[in-house]
């Protein structure tokens, strides 16, 4: 029944949606499709029913959260903000009630309304500063840090972000506020910004106890960092990772990022790396494929294939020169043919050079 209803707003049904709401019995899919309903509502200027669909949300506190959210901000980027304000206020936690401020404050900002939206930037900083434990203060700051690089104001973002810095907490959840901040950042363009709040989410990974949560931890800052094209310091982290298979990962999605910018130096040199690395066969050889893609994309074919060729495995090393032909069909028709020819399962040879044809 929900399903029917999401597709019944896809279509702009919204009376056919609402029709629905009264036959699900499961609460939870209950509040999900009157949220859905709720926002249909609310970006057609149908504003007073929209809110007695919101005002019908009740159930799990959890997801009444959450769906009240989606709905307030919905509002706001409809440029509701006296709506969406009231059903921000309907969250009776101060640590949910500054969260949800912030975000409607973002969508205020977007739609031009920037003195309600600094408002309530305010009035989620007071909640902030008014919480019981220093960490979900320094959580909810962050949160609203996110918000505010949303809405174009980065310094004011900075001097919140400096503020959390101050309380010198250490734990898993301020490892992920600190990451999400610095993806927010690297999402406008302000990449620079975004390394030292890495280089904190690093500190905090690097006393996980257990190798295997700490090597995770720390690929995900790797991957952050190439996604923001911090390079050099993508691969100090990722040579930090005590989990082979997990160093693989993060060397080889830099090797594929610096492949696609153009060091394909580098990227063969990074490729030798991951060859050398012992244990992980199966990511080994999964990375090394991987890089030797990327470089034949980046029309590379010497490179490319002489990193296919380091692979150990028969059936892996047939797979990336595969790929490899497939990726040089287009711009380097007569090496993909010769490449493909090359592997060595001559069922899997057959694929190989039919979708190299059909790339020509």
């Amino acid at each position: 029944m929900a399903l029917v209803a999401a597709h019944y707003v896809k279509l702009d049904e919204i009376s056919e949606a609402m029709g629905l709401i009264g036959q699900i019995e499961v609460e939870s899919w209950k509040n999900e499709v009157s949220a859905w309903v709720a926002v249909a509502l609310a970006e057609q200027g149908k504003v007073e029913a929209a809110l007695r669909v919101v005002n019908g949300i009740k159930g799990d506190e959890s997801q009444e959260v959450e769906v009240l959210a989606t709905a307030a901000i919905s509002f706001a980027e409809a440029g509701l903000a006296d709506e969406a304000r009231g059903v921000a206020d309907r969250q009776s936690d101060p640590f949910a009630r500054a969260v949800e401020f912030a975000r409607v404050a973002a969508g205020l900002t977007k739609v031009g309304q920037v003195e309600a939206a600094k408002v309530l930037f305010a009035e989620a900083e007071a909640l902030a500063a008014g919480l019981a434990e220093p960490e979900d203060q320094a959580v909810v700051l962050t949160v609203i840090a996110v918000a505010l690089i949303d809405a174009a104001r980065v310094g004011d973002a900075l001097a919140l972000v400096e503020r959390v810095k101050d309380l010198g907490l250490k734990t898993d959840r301020m490892r992920r506020a600190y990451i999400t901040v610095a993806e927010a950042l690297i999402a406008v363009g302000e990449s620079d910004a975004s390394v030292p709040l890495l280089g904190l989410a690093e500190g905090t990974a690097g006393e996980i106890m257990e190798e295997e949560d700490r090597s995770s931890a720390l690929l995900e800052i790797a991957r952050v960092l190439i996604k923001g094209g911090q390079f050099v310091e993508a691969e100090r982290v990722a040579m930090g990772i005590g989990e082979a298979s997990d160093r693989v990962y993060a060397l080889k999605d830099l090797g594929v990022a610096l492949a696609g910018d153009g060091g394909v130096d580098e990227a063969v040199r990074l490729a030798q790396g991951i060859a050398g690395i012992e244990g992980a066969e199966r990511a080994r050889a999964s990375g090394l494929g991987q890089v030797a893609k990327a470089l034949a994309e980046a029309g590379d074919v010497a490179a490319a294939e002489a990193v296919a060729e380091t692979i150990v495995e028969p059936d892996s090393r047939g797979q990336a020169l595969g790929e490899v032909a497939e990726a040089l069909a287009a711009i380097h028709p007569s090496d993909a043919a010769r490449i493909g020819r090359r592997v060595e399962d001559a069922g899997w040879r057959s694929v190989v050079l039919a979708a190299v044809a059909a790339g020509l």
